[in-house]
Protein backbone atom coordinates (compact mmCIF):
# COMPACT_ATOMS: atom_id res chain seq x y z
CA UNK A 1 0.00 0.00 0.00
CA UNK A 2 1.25 3.09 -0.72
CA UNK A 3 2.96 6.11 2.04
CA UNK A 4 1.44 8.84 2.27
CA UNK A 5 2.22 9.86 6.16
CA UNK A 6 3.99 13.27 5.05
CA UNK A 7 1.21 14.23 2.43
CA UNK A 8 -1.56 16.85 2.99
CA UNK A 9 -3.38 17.92 -0.48
CA UNK A 10 -4.20 15.81 -3.41
CA UNK A 11 -1.66 17.12 -6.12
CA UNK A 12 -3.03 17.92 -9.07
CA UNK A 13 -1.10 17.10 -12.07
CA UNK A 14 0.57 18.85 -15.64
CA UNK A 15 1.63 17.68 -18.71
CA UNK A 16 5.53 17.09 -18.94
CA UNK A 17 5.60 20.50 -20.89
CA UNK A 18 4.35 22.47 -18.28
CA UNK A 19 6.96 21.52 -15.38
CA UNK A 20 10.07 23.13 -17.36
CA UNK A 21 12.24 25.83 -14.71
CA UNK A 22 13.26 28.71 -14.97
CA UNK A 23 16.47 29.80 -13.54
CA UNK A 24 16.22 32.32 -10.08
CA UNK A 25 17.26 35.35 -11.88
CA UNK A 26 14.70 35.07 -14.22
CA UNK A 27 11.54 36.38 -12.46
CA UNK A 28 11.17 39.67 -12.09
CA UNK A 29 11.53 41.34 -8.74
CA UNK A 30 8.47 42.88 -8.80
CA UNK A 31 6.69 39.14 -9.79
CA UNK A 32 3.69 38.65 -7.68
CA UNK A 33 1.00 36.52 -6.89
CA UNK A 34 -2.63 36.39 -5.13
CA UNK A 35 -3.85 33.18 -3.91
CA UNK A 36 -7.79 32.41 -3.05
CA UNK A 37 -9.15 29.54 -1.60
CA UNK A 38 -12.63 28.19 -1.32
CA UNK A 39 -14.73 28.41 1.69
CA UNK A 40 -15.02 27.19 4.22
CA UNK A 41 -12.07 25.21 4.26
CA UNK A 42 -12.60 22.13 6.22
CA UNK A 43 -9.76 19.18 7.77
CA UNK A 44 -10.02 16.05 5.33
CA UNK A 45 -11.98 17.84 3.04
CA UNK A 46 -10.62 19.03 -0.50
CA UNK A 47 -11.05 22.73 -1.47
CA UNK A 48 -10.18 24.57 -4.54
CA UNK A 49 -7.39 26.99 -4.37
CA UNK A 50 -6.65 29.73 -7.33
CA UNK A 51 -3.16 31.52 -7.54
CA UNK A 52 -3.54 34.48 -10.13
CA UNK A 53 -0.75 37.50 -11.76
CA UNK A 54 -1.49 40.14 -14.47
CA UNK A 55 2.38 40.62 -14.55
CA UNK A 56 3.38 40.65 -17.99
CA UNK A 57 6.17 38.76 -17.40
CA UNK A 58 4.18 35.94 -16.91
CA UNK A 59 1.02 36.35 -19.24
CA UNK A 60 2.81 34.63 -21.67
CA UNK A 61 4.71 31.73 -19.76
CA UNK A 62 3.72 27.94 -19.31
CA UNK A 63 5.40 28.14 -16.27
CA UNK A 64 3.51 26.76 -13.56
CA UNK A 65 3.66 28.06 -9.68
CA UNK A 66 3.50 25.83 -6.81
CA UNK A 67 2.36 26.57 -3.67
CA UNK A 68 3.42 25.44 -0.28
CA UNK A 69 1.34 24.63 2.23
CA UNK A 70 3.14 25.28 5.89
CA UNK A 71 0.56 23.43 8.80
CA UNK A 72 0.42 24.56 12.26
CA UNK A 73 3.11 22.13 13.11
CA UNK A 74 5.48 23.76 10.48
CA UNK A 75 5.36 20.78 8.16
CA UNK A 76 5.51 21.95 4.44
CA UNK A 77 4.06 20.17 1.51
CA UNK A 78 4.08 21.49 -2.23
CA UNK A 79 1.32 21.43 -4.53
CA UNK A 80 1.82 21.49 -8.19
CA UNK A 81 -1.04 23.85 -10.47
CA UNK A 82 -2.48 23.49 -13.63
CA UNK A 83 -3.42 26.95 -15.87
CA UNK A 84 -6.47 28.16 -16.18
CA UNK A 85 -8.17 29.82 -18.65
CA UNK A 86 -9.25 33.40 -18.28
CA UNK A 87 -10.71 36.58 -20.06
CA UNK A 88 -8.70 40.04 -20.18
CA UNK A 89 -9.09 42.17 -17.71
CA UNK A 90 -10.99 45.97 -18.55
CA UNK A 91 -8.93 48.23 -19.55
CA UNK A 92 -9.02 51.51 -17.22
CA UNK A 93 -8.99 54.87 -19.37
CA UNK A 94 -5.84 55.33 -20.80
CA UNK A 95 -4.65 52.16 -20.39
CA UNK A 96 -4.82 49.04 -22.89
CA UNK A 97 -6.71 45.82 -21.72
CA UNK A 98 -4.57 43.42 -19.55
CA UNK A 99 -4.31 39.34 -19.72
CA UNK A 100 -4.74 37.85 -15.76
CA UNK A 101 -3.07 34.18 -15.47
CA UNK A 102 -4.51 32.02 -13.15
CA UNK A 103 -3.57 28.62 -11.99
CA UNK A 104 -5.78 25.82 -9.79
CA UNK A 105 -5.07 23.18 -7.39
CA UNK A 106 -6.94 21.16 -5.31
CA UNK A 107 -5.95 21.33 -1.22
CA UNK A 108 -7.15 18.68 1.23
CA UNK A 109 -5.75 19.67 4.62
CA UNK A 110 -5.45 16.54 6.84
CA UNK A 111 -5.40 18.36 10.26
CA UNK A 112 -7.73 22.23 11.64
CA UNK A 113 -5.68 24.92 12.62
CA UNK A 114 -3.74 28.07 10.57
CA UNK A 115 -2.36 26.59 7.81
CA UNK A 116 0.38 29.41 5.74
CA UNK A 117 -0.05 29.09 1.56
CA UNK A 118 2.53 30.80 -0.06
CA UNK A 119 3.28 30.75 -3.81
CA UNK A 120 7.00 29.60 -5.29
CA UNK A 121 8.37 29.69 -8.62
CA UNK A 122 11.44 29.55 -10.37
CA UNK A 123 13.80 28.35 -7.28
CA UNK A 124 12.30 32.04 -5.64
CA UNK A 125 9.94 31.85 -2.62
CA UNK A 126 7.44 34.59 -0.82
CA UNK A 127 5.84 35.73 -4.03
CA UNK A 128 2.24 35.66 -2.03
CA UNK A 129 0.84 34.12 0.67
CA UNK A 130 -2.19 33.33 2.82
CA UNK A 131 -3.30 32.35 6.05
CA UNK A 132 -6.34 29.66 6.19
CA UNK A 133 -7.66 28.60 9.34
CA UNK A 134 -9.14 25.21 8.28
CA UNK A 135 -11.74 24.06 10.82
CA UNK A 136 -13.10 20.53 12.33
CA UNK A 137 -14.65 18.26 10.09
CA UNK A 138 -17.18 18.09 13.15
CA UNK A 139 -20.45 16.25 13.04
CA UNK A 140 -23.56 17.83 11.35
CA UNK A 141 -26.24 16.07 13.38
CA UNK A 142 -26.39 13.74 15.90
CA UNK A 143 -28.93 11.67 16.52
CA UNK A 144 -30.33 9.85 19.84
CA UNK A 145 -29.49 9.14 23.37
CA UNK A 146 -29.13 6.47 25.64
CA UNK A 147 -32.84 4.62 26.50
CA UNK A 148 -35.35 2.03 24.91
CA UNK A 149 -37.74 4.33 23.62
CA UNK A 150 -38.35 5.43 19.74
CA UNK A 151 -35.19 7.12 18.61
CA UNK A 152 -33.18 6.47 21.61
CA UNK A 153 -30.49 3.67 21.45
CA UNK A 154 -28.52 1.10 23.42
CA UNK A 155 -25.53 0.19 21.98
CA UNK A 156 -25.87 0.38 18.23
CA UNK A 157 -23.81 -1.76 16.88
CA UNK A 158 -24.37 -0.67 12.71
CA UNK A 159 -25.88 1.93 10.25
CA UNK A 160 -27.07 1.53 6.48
CA UNK A 161 -27.99 3.79 4.22
CA UNK A 162 -30.75 3.18 1.34
CA UNK A 163 -31.90 6.02 -0.74
CA UNK A 164 -33.56 8.68 1.79
CA UNK A 165 -33.59 6.30 4.86
CA UNK A 166 -31.24 5.65 7.69
CA UNK A 167 -31.31 2.02 9.49
CA UNK A 168 -30.01 1.73 13.08
CA UNK A 169 -28.97 -1.88 13.93
CA UNK A 170 -29.77 -0.79 18.11
CA UNK A 171 -28.51 -4.34 19.15
CA UNK A 172 -28.88 -4.10 23.06
CA UNK A 173 -32.48 -3.18 22.06
CA UNK A 174 -32.87 -5.80 19.89
CA UNK A 175 -34.47 -4.25 17.33
CA UNK A 176 -33.91 -2.50 14.27
CA UNK A 177 -34.95 1.71 13.84
CA UNK A 178 -35.86 2.91 10.44
CA UNK A 179 -35.71 6.86 10.08
CA UNK A 180 -37.43 8.53 7.32
CA UNK A 181 -40.25 6.84 6.88
CA UNK A 182 -40.59 3.77 9.31
CA UNK A 183 -41.49 0.11 7.72
CA UNK A 184 -42.17 -2.88 8.15
CA UNK A 185 -40.74 -6.35 8.72
CA UNK A 186 -40.98 -7.70 5.16
CA UNK A 187 -38.28 -11.35 5.33
CA UNK A 188 -36.49 -12.70 7.95
CA UNK A 189 -34.73 -16.06 7.86
CA UNK A 190 -32.78 -17.94 11.07
CA UNK A 191 -28.75 -18.74 11.67
CA UNK A 192 -28.56 -20.17 14.40
CA UNK A 193 -27.57 -23.50 12.36
CA UNK A 194 -24.59 -21.65 10.53
CA UNK A 195 -23.69 -18.72 12.95
CA UNK A 196 -22.50 -18.11 16.73
CA UNK A 197 -22.87 -14.21 16.27
CA UNK A 198 -24.47 -13.33 13.60
CA UNK A 199 -22.95 -9.58 13.44
CA UNK A 200 -21.81 -7.05 10.44
CA UNK A 201 -24.68 -7.67 7.53
CA UNK A 202 -25.06 -6.48 4.16
CA UNK A 203 -27.32 -7.15 0.81
CA UNK A 204 -26.19 -7.71 -2.43
CA UNK A 205 -28.28 -6.24 -5.44
CA UNK A 206 -29.87 -9.56 -6.22
CA UNK A 207 -31.06 -9.99 -2.33
CA UNK A 208 -28.33 -11.96 -1.49
CA UNK A 209 -27.12 -11.44 2.40
CA UNK A 210 -23.48 -11.27 3.49
CA UNK A 211 -23.13 -12.31 7.27
CA UNK A 212 -20.18 -11.53 9.14
CA UNK A 213 -19.08 -14.01 12.52
CA UNK A 214 -16.46 -12.90 14.53
CA UNK A 215 -16.75 -16.44 16.75
CA UNK A 216 -16.62 -18.15 13.62
CA UNK A 217 -13.74 -16.20 11.72
CA UNK A 218 -16.01 -16.29 9.18
CA UNK A 219 -17.76 -14.54 6.18
CA UNK A 220 -20.95 -16.15 5.36
CA UNK A 221 -23.06 -15.67 1.64
CA UNK A 222 -26.73 -16.39 1.72
CA UNK A 223 -29.26 -16.44 -0.91
CA UNK A 224 -32.44 -14.42 -0.16
CA UNK A 225 -34.51 -17.45 1.24
CA UNK A 226 -31.23 -18.30 3.61
CA UNK A 227 -29.87 -21.13 1.73
CA UNK A 228 -26.25 -21.16 2.61
CA UNK A 229 -24.10 -20.74 -0.73
CA UNK A 230 -20.61 -20.35 1.04
CA UNK A 231 -18.31 -19.90 3.92
CA UNK A 232 -15.08 -18.40 3.79
CA UNK A 233 -12.79 -18.51 6.87
CA UNK A 234 -12.91 -20.93 9.87
CA UNK A 235 -12.75 -21.37 13.55
CA UNK A 236 -8.64 -21.15 13.41
CA UNK A 237 -7.30 -17.65 12.63
CA UNK A 238 -5.51 -16.91 10.42
CA UNK A 239 -3.03 -14.13 7.98
CA UNK A 240 -3.63 -15.88 4.92
CA UNK A 241 -5.91 -14.92 1.81
CA UNK A 242 -9.47 -15.20 2.96
CA UNK A 243 -8.65 -16.23 6.63
CA UNK A 244 -9.98 -13.66 9.57
CA UNK A 245 -9.01 -13.15 13.13
CA UNK A 246 -12.71 -11.90 14.01
CA UNK A 247 -13.87 -10.51 11.37
CA UNK A 248 -16.99 -8.05 12.59
CA UNK A 249 -18.38 -6.07 10.04
CA UNK A 250 -18.83 -6.84 6.23
CA UNK A 251 -20.55 -4.33 3.09
CA UNK A 252 -20.61 -4.69 -0.29
CA UNK A 253 -19.69 -2.03 -3.08
CA UNK A 254 -21.78 -1.24 -6.42
CA UNK A 255 -20.07 -4.51 -8.22
CA UNK A 256 -21.83 -6.19 -5.09
CA UNK A 257 -18.02 -7.16 -4.01
CA UNK A 258 -17.42 -8.36 -0.48
CA UNK A 259 -15.48 -5.90 1.38
CA UNK A 260 -14.40 -7.27 5.31
CA UNK A 261 -13.40 -5.49 8.04
CA UNK A 262 -10.77 -8.36 9.73
CA UNK A 263 -10.34 -6.60 12.37
CA UNK A 264 -7.64 -8.23 14.39
CA UNK A 265 -5.36 -8.74 11.15
CA UNK A 266 -5.68 -4.90 11.63
CA UNK A 267 -6.38 -5.23 7.38
CA UNK A 268 -9.29 -5.63 4.74
CA UNK A 269 -9.86 -7.67 2.55
CA UNK A 270 -11.94 -8.00 -0.83
CA UNK A 271 -14.02 -10.97 -2.25
CA UNK A 272 -16.08 -10.71 -5.27
CA UNK A 273 -19.86 -11.37 -5.38
CA UNK A 274 -19.57 -14.83 -5.28
CA UNK A 275 -16.78 -14.52 -1.88
CA UNK A 276 -13.83 -14.97 -4.05
CA UNK A 277 -10.66 -13.74 -2.44
CA UNK A 278 -9.54 -10.66 -4.78
CA UNK A 279 -7.16 -8.50 -3.01
CA UNK A 280 -6.14 -7.27 1.08
CA UNK A 281 -4.70 -4.02 1.66
CA UNK A 282 -3.68 -2.41 5.58
CA UNK A 283 -0.62 -2.36 7.74
CA UNK A 284 -1.16 -2.18 12.12
CA UNK A 285 0.03 1.63 13.03
CA UNK A 286 -0.97 5.06 14.24
CA UNK A 287 0.08 6.77 10.71
CA UNK A 288 -2.89 8.38 8.81
CA UNK A 289 -2.81 5.66 6.22
CA UNK A 290 -2.22 2.36 8.57
CA UNK A 291 -5.14 0.50 10.02
CA UNK A 292 -5.69 -0.35 13.75
CA UNK A 293 -8.88 -2.78 14.47
CA UNK A 294 -11.09 -2.03 11.96
CA UNK A 295 -14.68 -2.51 12.75
CA UNK A 296 -17.40 -0.54 10.58
CA UNK A 297 -17.13 -0.36 6.47
CA UNK A 298 -18.97 0.92 4.21
CA UNK A 299 -18.23 1.99 -0.20
CA UNK A 300 -19.35 4.59 -1.71
CA UNK A 301 -20.26 5.28 -5.58
CA UNK A 302 -17.10 5.22 -6.47
CA UNK A 303 -15.66 2.72 -4.82
CA UNK A 304 -13.83 4.12 -2.26
CA UNK A 305 -14.07 2.91 1.26
CA UNK A 306 -14.73 4.05 4.28
CA UNK A 307 -13.19 2.30 7.84
CA UNK A 308 -14.04 2.97 11.33
CA UNK A 309 -10.57 2.30 13.10
CA UNK A 310 -11.84 1.65 16.52
CA UNK A 311 -8.55 1.61 18.79
CA UNK A 312 -7.78 3.81 21.56
CA UNK A 313 -4.93 5.21 20.10
CA UNK A 314 -6.74 5.66 16.80
CA UNK A 315 -10.78 6.58 17.16
CA UNK A 316 -11.13 7.47 13.48
CA UNK A 317 -13.00 7.42 10.10
CA UNK A 318 -10.27 6.54 7.35
CA UNK A 319 -11.04 6.94 3.25
CA UNK A 320 -9.07 4.33 1.40
CA UNK A 321 -9.47 3.93 -2.73
CA UNK A 322 -10.87 0.68 -4.14
CA UNK A 323 -6.77 -0.31 -4.19
CA UNK A 324 -6.11 0.63 -0.76
CA UNK A 325 -4.55 3.70 -1.02
CA UNK A 326 -5.13 6.13 1.64
CA UNK A 327 -7.28 9.39 1.08
CA UNK A 328 -8.34 11.31 4.25
CA UNK A 329 -9.04 10.37 7.40
CA UNK A 330 -12.51 11.93 9.07
CA UNK A 331 -11.88 12.92 12.85
CA UNK A 332 -13.55 16.25 15.02
CA UNK A 333 -11.72 18.18 17.89
CA UNK A 334 -15.72 18.26 19.27
CA UNK A 335 -17.99 15.60 19.69
CA UNK A 336 -15.15 13.27 19.32
CA UNK A 337 -15.78 9.67 18.80
CA UNK A 338 -16.23 7.28 21.52
CA UNK A 339 -16.85 3.82 20.44
CA UNK A 340 -17.55 3.86 16.60
CA UNK A 341 -18.42 0.94 14.93
CA UNK A 342 -21.12 0.86 12.20
CA UNK A 343 -20.50 3.22 9.15
CA UNK A 344 -22.63 3.80 6.38
CA UNK A 345 -21.96 6.39 3.07
CA UNK A 346 -25.13 8.39 1.93
CA UNK A 347 -25.40 9.78 -2.18
CA UNK A 348 -25.58 13.51 -1.18
CA UNK A 349 -21.62 13.22 0.51
CA UNK A 350 -22.24 12.90 4.10
CA UNK A 351 -21.47 9.57 6.16
CA UNK A 352 -23.18 8.49 9.72
CA UNK A 353 -21.74 6.39 12.49
CA UNK A 354 -22.95 4.26 14.74
CA UNK A 355 -21.26 5.34 18.54
CA UNK A 356 -21.99 2.40 21.04
CA UNK A 357 -20.82 3.96 23.96
CA UNK A 358 -22.14 7.41 23.53
CA UNK A 359 -26.07 5.90 22.63
CA UNK A 360 -25.65 7.78 19.23
CA UNK A 361 -25.10 7.81 15.34
CA UNK A 362 -23.10 10.88 14.23
CA UNK A 363 -23.33 12.40 10.60
CA UNK A 364 -19.98 13.92 9.14
CA UNK A 365 -19.28 15.87 5.98
CA UNK A 366 -17.26 13.40 3.75
CA UNK A 367 -15.81 13.79 0.47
Amino acid sequence: MEKRSTQEADHVSFPTSSQSQVSSGSLSESVRFTIDVQKPTVESLSCSVTVSTNNADLTGGKVAPQIEVTSPQGKTTLIQTTAHTSPPLAAGKGQTSRVSRVWGAVWRPQQSGKHTLGVCMGGRKDLGSLTVDVVSNNPVMRLGEFGSQQGQFNGPKDVAVRGDRLYVADTSNKRVQKFSPSGELLHKFPLGKYCTLPYGLAVQRDGRVVVADPQKHSIFLFEADGTLVKQVGGWVQGQGEGQFDQPWFVCVDKEDNIIVADTNNDRVQVFDKALTYKHKFGQHGKQPQEIWEPMGVSADSRGNIVLANTSFELKKLQVFRPDGTWVSTISSDGDKLSSPRGVAVTEDGHVFVADIDDCCIRKYRYM
